[in-house]
C-alpha cells in the first residue's frame, strides 16, 4: 500500500500555498514530523470524520457520512497496523482490541445504518486522542527538562534526521510500518 494512498483515504486533503505545491507542502509536513506527530494526524482524522458522520447523520446527503465513515474507517486500520508487539506486548495487544472494537463499530455503522454504533466508535477515537494528546504534554515537558526520549515517542524530530524522502530514525534504519508507529 502506497503511504500517500492511507493518508489521503484517511482524509486528508492538501492546500495550496503560493511558495509551493500541495504536493511539496504535503510531504514536507510529514517528512519532518515525528513519529509521534504523525500518528497524532491520523488519530485526528480519524476523530474528525467520525464525528462528522455522528453530527451529519441526519442530513439529506448520506453519501458524505458514508464518506466520512470509510475515512474514518481507513485511519483505524492505519492505526492498527501501526501498533507493534515487541516493545510492550501485553499494552500492545489491548491497544489492537480497542482498535479493532473501534474499526467494528464503524463498519456497524455503516452496514446497520446506525447513530449509536459511529457514536461508540467516536467515543473510543476521542479517549485515545486525549490519552496522545497527554502523552505528548508528558513528552514536550520531559523534552524541556532535558530528558532524553527514545526516537518513537519524541514530540520534536531531532535535527539529526535528514529529510530523505522516506522515514528514518537516527541510525537510517526505516522506520516499520507506514511511520507513526506507537511502538516502532
Amino acid at each position: 500500500m502506497d503511504f500517500l494512498d492511507a493518508w489521503f483515504r484517511c482524509g486528508f486533503h492538501l492546500q495550496e500555498s503560493p511558495v509551493t505545491s500541495p504536493n511539496e507542502y504535503f510531504l514536507a509536513s510529514i517528512e519532518t514530523a515525528s513519529p509521534y506527530q504523525l500518528h497524532k494526524m491520523v488519530v485526528d482524522a480519524a476523530v474528525r470524520n467520525a464525528r462528522f458522520a455522528v453530527e451529519q447523520w441526519n442530513t439529506a446527503d448520506f453519501d458524505d457520512v458514508l464518506e466520512a465513515l470509510a475515512k474514518a474507517r481507513a485511519c483505524v486500520a492505519e492505526l492498527m497496523n501501526g501498533v507493534r508487539e515487541d516493545a510492550a506486548p501485553d499494552l500492545a495487544s489491548r491497544q489492537q482490541a480497542l482498535f479493532a472494537f473501534c474499526y467494528k463499530q464503524l463498519v456497524m455503522a455503516d452496514v446497520e445504518r446506525s447513530p449509536d454504533h459511529a457514536a461508540n466508535g467516536l467515543r473510543i477515537l476521542m479517549i485515545h486522542q486525549e490519552t496522545w494528546q497527554l502523552l505528548g504534554e508528558k513528552l514536550a515537558a520531559a523534552n524541556a527538562a532535558g530528558i532524553p526520549q527514545p526516537n518513537h515517542l519524541r514530540v520534536n524530530r531531532p535535527n539529526s534526521l535528514q529529510s530523505t524522502g522516506r522515514h528514518t530514525s537516527d541510525q537510517g534504519d526505516e522506520l516499520p510500518g507506514s511511520g507513526f508507529s506507537m511502538w516502532t
